[in-house]
């Protein structure tokens, strides 16, 4: 059996949007800091990976 698996972390859905923006933005920062990649993910990168 093969199992692929994605676990990007953080991605920037509406779920966030409850929070002020500056909020939302600051946390983000914090969260990207500690991420390989640098950055929150977007819907639209996991999608991407998926798909690959």
């Amino acid at each position: 059996m093969r199992v692929n698996g994605v676990s990007p972390g953080v991605i920037d859905t509406p779920w966030w949007d409850a929070l002020p923006e500056a909020q939302k933005q600051a946390m983000f920062k914090d969260f990207a800091a500690r991420t390989p990649v640098g950055r929150v993910w977007r819907p639209e990168d996991v999608a991407q990976a998926i798909a690959f």
